[in-house]
């Protein structure tokens, strides 16, 4: 064969190839491709970094303000931990990870009415800023000694955040610990992270320091039965607050017998302010009364 006329055949073969392949349409995406892409689209509109997690934040406490209680609700479901990878196992080993998976899930329903709660009501305060604190094994600049404990129990680097709303400043406190799974920052409150080793909060006890501020009570239900119904007094119940403003622990310490029972179950569902001292959360040990009237 003529040595000019290979190259004209090895062109005249490239040019029909390529009008064949422009007849053949293209595939569509599998549904799995279209997932894959739409989830990296996701993870890439949140930034990981603080002011990511402002922004997720303040679209919350502005959709509360707004009173559009469908995408309220979603914004606020969008805050919990996926099942699917098991992040706990993946940060802080499988047999712990497995035990604090189990605890947040468990804990998750009751905590999702807190934080709707607590973003509601500091949405409705026109508290449109969020303030952040961030957290690392190598962060200096707040030495929060109950996140440095759950550091130190990640197997690699980790990074948690803490938040708060106000106008100028901060003023209230959002619920739980936050880090980044996902796409997205999600929310952990805090007791989830009790059942890792050498974990305490810091406890004070109510006297001279800080008091706790009531924001949510629960009036107390006598027994059916007319006898119980015609008892009064007063009950004492010894609580643990915790960082949260969640009643953790409680005890009745004196009291009507027939009356104890409706205080501690009043006393469970009270909620509070969570009480910051020296900048951080911590949980409060107090007394609390509770008065019953006579019929």
């Amino acid at each position: 064969m003529p040595l000019m006329v290979r190259p004209i055949l090895r062109i005249a073969t490239f040019l029909g190839l390529y009008q064949v392949l422009l007849t053949v349409p293209f595939a569509p995406l599998t549904a799995t491709t279209k997932d894959y892409v739409s989830a990296e689209q996701t993870a890439g509109t949140i930034p990981v970094s603080v002011t990511g997690l402002q922004s997720q934040l303040e679209a919350i406490l502005k959709t509360a303000k707004e009173g559009d209680p469908k995408q309220f609700d979603d914004l606020i479901s969008d805050l919990q931990v996926p099942e699917r990878p098991n992040w706990f196992a993946a940060t802080f080993g499988e047999e712990i990870g497995q035990n604090l998976a189990a605890t947040y899930k468990s804990s998750w329903n009751d905590y999702k009415d807190d934080i709707r709660n607590m973003f509601r009501d500091s949405g409705t305060k026109k508290h449109t800023h969020v303030f952040v604190k961030e957290f690392s094994a190598s962060s200096l600049a707040h030495n929060d000694s109950f996140i440095q404990s759950i550091l130190g129990n990640a197997n690699g680097p980790l990074v948690l955040y803490t938040a708060g709303a106000g106008k100028d400043r901060e003023s209230d406190s959002l619920p739980g610990v936050y880090l980044f799974a996902q796409g997205k920052f999600r929310v952990v409150n805090w007791r989830t992270f009790y059942d890792l080793p050498k974990v305490k909060p810091m406890r004070i006890r109510v006297g001279g320091q800080v008091a706790p501020q009531l924001i949510h009570h629960v009036n107390p239900i006598p027994q059916s039965d007319p006898l119980h119904q015609q008892a009064h007094g007063t009950v004492v119940v010894h609580v643990v607050i915790d960082r949260d403003g969640n009643v953790a622990q409680l005890e009745p310490v004196s009291g009507p017998p027939e009356l104890i029972n409706a205080a501690v179950e009043a006393a469970r569902q009270w909620r509070y302010k969570p009480t910051i001292l020296n900048g951080d959360p911590v949980e409060v040990n107090t007394t609390i009364t509770i008065a019953f009237g006579g019929g």
